[in-house]
């Protein structure tokens, strides 16, 4: 997952699709533990698979142009007044939107979150306690719910209920910590903070307490009337909870867990255990293997340069074999399973290019069930490359290359009498020891214009910590797209850029009469 906003949408389809399998197949079945080690585990793997991604050996589709990739890595941007260096700022650090309503929302449900549980201890502390069974137990007369959390359990109402019956309470407030169901719902409960616009974690809360009640009280009637039971459950009714995140006694639940325990012996059908394990995993695997293609694609290209030599071998291959197809693979044990893979496939019809390997050398399939190693070429250090691992930054940080910029670059005199404005791309590539070179414009607007813009970044010379791919120090091209922009004039979008690219730097100025 390569953005905040395609890892909750993965991560919350998980969850919808969990609870409805769960809601439709586990519901009214009375395996408690099962459903709880269902639920958990849905949790916990719709957050976590996202993060990876398994392949399946399958040819992909792509045609690259290797002398045609346009690089992807662009500087942010900011404005340019050509009045006065105080009107100079950024205009967007790449922070949507989104991202800012999205944060608010995890921060207040976690001061939220934050706040019951200091609520609890500090509700605890101020209360006088006695030790049953390794529990502090409070009891109050107070008009509150029954609950524990953790090894805390308060009864409610004391004075109502006879020694045996509190007896009973206790056995089944104690079953809560010994199963670890606070566990469970400060786990749902932080869940619910990442996914606080995800209304579907309410059901899974409400599902996760049902389930803990359901247990509890199936341990307690082990040594208890079941009829007794109820009768208790029923004489302790709901009462409204005013500490959300513990485990209640009684709850709107009572009805249910009454006929609960009149079903106890009840089995879940095998079959729909078979058919619950093997949804998950299949759900998992749908997820995981989502962008295979996409990134298959993205390794095949990395590398904008293919060194001649390489491309000379293909031309030869290609003329060999004139209704073959290639697949340019790195060289080793990765390359080897590739091959297994690819000769099992019929002709295909695309030519897939891999970066370099360690040593340099490449590996040219046929899918004829036929290939070819070239010999090892000696690894180009010159390579510049335009889609790395870790983009290359400056050294004292983008926010005052932006200021360094913002000082430097004036809008012509004469572009603004004449009315110009547009954009100017300029192109450059870092070195591996953080210098710049091999400026040029890459999209001409106006002789003026490009040589500001040239002046402004070439006169900086800003020292940068270089670019890293497959843990190596590497050159790479940046490109800085500046706009030229009159005071009063509305900018268009340009079509022309690049999906991933960030913003351009803008400068504005007043028109000259």
């Amino acid at each position: 997952m390569k953005s905040l906003l395609q890892y909750l949408l993965v991560c919350n389809i998980g969850l919808c699709f969990f609870m409805i399998v769960y809601w439709i197949g586990l519901r009214n079945e009375n395996q408690f533990a099962f459903n709880r080690a269902y639920l958990l585990l849905a949790i916990i793997s719709s957050f976590v698979f996202p993060f990876f991604q398994f392949s399946i050996a399958t040819p992909i589709q792509v045609i690259p142009q290797v002398d045609e990739i346009i690089p992807t890595q662009w500087l942010p941007g900011l404005i340019i007044s050509d009045q006065s260096s105080e009107n100079i700022g950024v205009v967007s650090l790449g922070i949507s939107t989104f991202e800012v309503i999205y944060c608010a929302g995890v921060l207040l449900a976690l001061i939220l979150l934050l706040y019951r549980i200091f609520s609890l201890f500090h509700f605890f502390s101020k209360q006088s306690a006695y030790v049953w069974r390794n529990f502090k137990v409070i009891e109050s007369d107070q008009p509150l719910p029954t609950f524990s959390f953790f090894h805390y359990i308060f009864i409610g109402q004391a004075q109502h209920y006879s020694p045996q019956e509190k007896e009973v309470i206790l056995q089944h407030e104690s079953t809560h910590a010994q199963y670890g169901h606070t566990i469970d719902i400060l786990l749902v409960n932080t869940a619910g903070v990442v996914c606080w616009f995800n209304p579907v974690m309410f059901l899974y809360k409400k599902a996760l307490v049902q389930l803990h009640e359901f247990e509890a009280d199936a341990r307690s009637v082990e040594n208890t009337d079941v009829e007794q039971y109820c009768s208790l459950l029923a004489k302790v009714a709901l009462q409204s909870a005013q500490f959300p995140i513990a485990n209640h006694f009684h709850n709107s639940l009572t009805i249910k867990r009454i006929s609960m325990m009149k079903t106890l012996k009840r089995k879940i059908p095998v079959g729909k255990v078979i058919y619950m394990l093997a949804v998950i995993p299949i759900f998992l695997l749908a997820i995981a293997c989502q962008d295979q293609v996409k990134e298959s694609v993205a390794d095949d290209i990395k590398i904008e340069q293919l060194p001649a030599e390489a491309k000379k071998q293909l031309e030869d291959l290609k003329k060999m074999y004139p209704t073959s197809t290639f697949v340019i693979l790195k060289a080793g044990d990765e390359a080897n399973e590739k091959l297994d893979a690819y000769s099992k496939q019929a002709d295909y019809g695309t030519i897939s290019v891999s970066p370099q390997t360690e040593d340099g050398s490449y590996v040219f399939v046929e899918f004829n069930k036929r290939y070819e190693r070239i010999r090892s070429l000696p690894k180009d250090e010159s390579a510049v490359f335009s889609q790395v691992d870790e983009m290359a930054t400056p050294l004292f940080g983008m926010d005052n290359f932006y200021r360094n910029i913002a000082y430097t670059l004036k809008y012509p005199l004469e572009a603004r009498q004449k009315g110009i404005e547009g954009k100017v791309f300029i192109e450059f590539v870092i070195n591996t020891d953080g210098t710049t070179t091999d400026y040029k414009v890459l999209r001409s607007l106006d002789e003026a214009l490009d040589t500001e813009a040239m002046r402004s970044l070439m006169q900086l010379d800003t020292k940068w910590r270089p670019a890293i791919h497959q843990d190596k120090i590497v050159k790479m091209k940046m490109v800085m797209p500046i706009v030229f922009k009159l005071d009063g004039s509305e900018e268009k979008a340009d079509a022309s850029k690049v999906e991933n690219s960030l913003e351009e730097v803008v400068a504005v100025g007043k028109k000259s009469k």
